[in-house]
Order: C-alpha cells, then structure tokens, then sequence
C-alpha cells in the first residue's frame, strides 16, 4: 500500500523510523562520534554574512534553483539552472518549460485514474561538467511517470560558454566529419560490448543508425571524456534504461577546435576548507518536564535564503536540521559546511526530489548514496537521516531504506510554506499546531520562510519551547513524540 501525506486540513503524519528499535538506536549511536566530530565554535548571537564568498557557486558564473510543486493528482521536481545570460537561460529555460507543459497535458488526459494514492511524478534533474573556466556541459535527465510499472525516462543536454555568451553547437566543438563519425562509431561499439548483459539489449541496427547521425547524438563534454546519451527504448530493450557511453578525448583529440582544449587541463574545482576538528560537547540533555520542538528545513542549502535562516537561528542560540539535496550541496558546499560549522543536523533529502515511489531500487539507491557523497565531500561526514521528497513512501521503499541503514524521518507540523509563501500563515498553521516533541517542516528556499522565523521563534519560547535536531529529539526519545513514530 502506498502511503503519503495527505496535506490539506488536518494534521499530517509525523515520522517513520524505517528500522527495528534496537537498529535505530544503535545506528544513532554510531553516528553520534560522526556528528560530535564537527567543530562548533560558535558565539550566541552571532551573524551570517550571507555575502560571504563561501556562500558563492562552486560552478563561477552558474546558480541552480530547485522548482517542486504538489498538488492532488501529481507532483514535479525540476532543476533550473541561472547564468543570467539571456541567450543561454531562454534556449535552457525554454526547453525545461516545454517538458513541464508536456507532463502537463498527460496529466490533463490521465486524471480521472490519478489521485492522492495514484500520483503522476515529473522529475528533471541535472548534472554539471566543467570543460574549462567558462565552458561546461548539463546533462538533463527527464522522468515522468503516470502510473503503472515504469515511467519514461530522456536525456538532453547543453554545452554552453559563459564568455561568448552562447549554447555551442556540435560543430563549434569538434570538427564533424565522416572520419570523426566513423571513429566515434567503432570506439562507442566497442565500449559498449564491454558490458555484455547489458549490449544483449541493445538492437545493433539502431545504434548504428544514431553512432552515424550527428544530428541525433545527446552529447557532452568534460575535462577527459566526450559522452553520449541514449535514451531508454532509443537503441535498445527498456530493460537497459537510459544508456551512456564516454570516449576517452585523447581517442578523438585531433578532432577537438583548440579554443575548446585551452585551459582545460588543468581546470580543477577548489576545494572548501573544512574546519571541522573534534568537539567535546554532547547533544543536548532534554529534561522529563521540559518542552522541545525540532525545525527542519527541506530543499536547500539556498544561497539567499538559507543564510537568513541560520543568522536567525544563531540569534536564538537553537539548532536545526537541514534535509538537503545533493544538487544544492553540489552548487554550494561552502554553505552546507557553514551549516555544519554551526552545530546544525545535516539530513539526506535525496540528490534531485523525485517521488521515490515512482523509482525502482537502484535509482533510489542512487539518489540517495549520491546525496551522502555530496553532502560528505562538502562538510567530512555522511547524514545521519532522511526524508523522502513528499513525504512519499510505500513498503517497497521501506524496506530499502532499512537494507540502506539510515532511518527516514518525516514530520508532525508541515507549515505549509511551499503552499502559502506568505510569513503570517505560516506562523500561524505552526503555532496552531506544535506539540511538545513536534517535528515541524519548512523549506530554506522560500523567503517567506525566512521572514517568519524570527516572530515565529520568538512566539515559541515564549510559551517555553526550547529548540533541537531531530536525533537530539529522537535519540533520547523525549516524552510523547508521538504515533508518528514506529519502532
């Protein structure tokens, strides 16, 4: 049976711990030397500079945004990308609002089987490669799902140069010939053979027929590689999913323009200092009598938002949980490690927001070991939870979660700002709402978020909240946290 939040008008369900009593609580264990190895020297009251140049893109020049949205009958994940050149943003821009109608109009034709146990799922995620300081290739990755066993699944992708201003062409890249067609041809077959159980799928007249039209190949750059996409039914049975091959360039050198390889050799992404030593403090102790609430804030780290959120929070010396997604943390590690550097809890929101129902296991096993390698490589230590985008699971997932061994956590007040977008509601729904051992859910994307924090905490610890991370919460299991948890 599938289960998911049913949003409007009544309480929504607050958490599943996707393991075994003894399991979780062990687990929290093991990761409590994790989260005590973050340094935290933090005064009370201190301020964020969100113009901190740590806050900055890790990809110059490239901002990304995550667009969701849920309604009754579906929910969309879409990964924008900003150069805030106009050339380039309309052509990218246009194509991912051409999808969006597309799912659309399914949608429109598929209602009356669609509804909140049966939802339709539009996901469209992105991957950056840097070719040198100004050229880089996204790689989209189109999925939509309208019921039934499988959802569709395509590849487009871009190459764009940030100094001319400009989508590049095939042509601009590398010079299209019938030599360089039939090299990539041979070198691209015999990549492929090389998985054998996987090229039994493939119809070998197809893959011909795309290897020798240029005009057909989903290709990409990157420092060392030159790859081709293929989408799923493209080239072969829908048992090989989307297809990938990646030509080494010193296989197809002589063929690359040279402004193209100029400078990118030697293009390497710095890396963020980590200024994360041992600590001695403990959690939190939570006294029997006392009253605890834990924020947790989704979808982020955002550059703008986000620092708002922890300069609030640090002006009420109160930690939180941030469920981030792995693209996010890729475009800005130095803001996830300053979320780490405060004290704050990191949680696995998954690398792109699909619905994860829609996935089967390796997409989701994917999802979410990518995120846990971002979130890792930006602050030197894995996630302890996660929560799955919507608040959306079924046993299926469940039972995956638990092999995985990270418990999932959802929440007990959804505040509704991805709905509102107005600070006074959302104060309001919360305060309405909280209990002693809430688990209360907003988003680090939206700024009306941020400008109801600091009223909405001040209101809090009036009526004598104090404010935790969930495992603080969970791991002492303080009180009545409620039958949101399973154990």
């Amino acid at each position: 049976m599938i289960r998911r939040i049913k949003w409007p008008g009544w309480l929504v369900l607050l958490i599943l711990v996707v393991v075994v009593s003894s399991f979780f609580f062990s687990l929290l264990k093991k990761n409590t030397a994790t989260i005590q190895a973050q340094e935290v020297v933090v005064s009370q009251g201190q301020i964020i500079d969100e113009n901190d140049p740590s806050f900055e893109t890790k990809y110059s020049g490239i901002d990304v945004i995550s667009k969701t949205k849920q309604t009754g009958i579906y929910t969309s994940s879409i990964i924008v990308p900003e150069t805030g050149i106009e050339a380039i943003d309309e052509n990218v821009h246009g194509w991912l609002n051409n999808k969006e109608k597309e799912f659309l109009e399914q949608v429109d034709l598929n209602k009356d089987f669609l509804n909140e146990d049966h939802l339709a799922h539009l996901n469209i995620q992105m991957t950056t490669q840097q070719i040198t300081s100004h050229i880089y290739s996204f790689i989209f990755s189109n999925y939509q799902y309208y019921g039934g066993a499988n959802g569709n699944q395509e590849v487009t992708t871009f190459t764009i140069d940030l100094e001319k201003g400009k989508i590049l062409e095939l042509e601009e890249v590398l010079a299209v010939n019938k030599d360089l067609v039939d090299t990539i041809y041979q070198l691209a077959f015999n990549l492929l053979q090389e998985d054998e159980e996987r090229f039994s799928f493939i119809f070998e007249d197809y893959l011909e027929d795309v290897l020798k039209t240029p005009t057909k190949w989903k290709w990409s750059l990157s420092s060392d590689v030159f790859s081709l996409y293929f989408d799923k039914y493209e080239v072969a049975a829908g048992a090989a999913g989307l297809m990938q091959v990646d030509i080494p360039l010193d296989e197809i050198l002589g063929y690359i323009h040279e402004d193209i390889l100029m400078g990118s050799e030697k293009i390497e992404i710095e890396d963020i200092e980590k200024d994360i030593i041992d600590i001695e403090s403990e959690w939190k102790e939570l006294e029997p009598d006392g009253k605890y609430v834990a924020l947790t804030f989704d979808d982020g780290p955002h550059p703008n938002v986000t620092p708002q959120v922890l300069e609030t929070l640090s002006q009420f010396d109160a930690k939180a949980t941030f469920y981030m997604l792995g693209t996010q943390v890729e475009y800005y590690p130095g803001l996830a490690q300053e979320v780490a550097r405060l004290g704050h809890e990191i949680g696995n929101h998954s690398m792109s927001h699909p619905d994860m129902v829609t996935l089967d296991s390796e997409r989701i096993k994917h999802e979410l070991e990518e995120t846990s390698l971002q979130i890792e490589e930006a602050v030197g230590f894995r996630p302890s939870t996660m929560r799955p985008p919507y608040g959306s699971y079924n046993d299926g997932v469940i039972s995956l979660i638990s092999d995985i061994g990270i418990p999932m956590v959802l929440w007990s007040v959804d505040s509704l700002d991805w709905k509102s977008r107005d600070k006074d509601e959302i104060n309001k729904v919360i305060l309405n709402n909280v209990h002693d051992g809430a688990i209360i859910l907003m988003h680090d994307i939206h700024q009306a978020t941020a400008d109801a924090l600091p009223q909405l905490m001040k209101e809090l610890e009036e009526q004598g909240y104090e404010f935790v991370t969930v495992s603080e919460l969970l791991y002492q299991n303080h009180g009545e946290i409620g039958p949101h948890t399973k154990r």
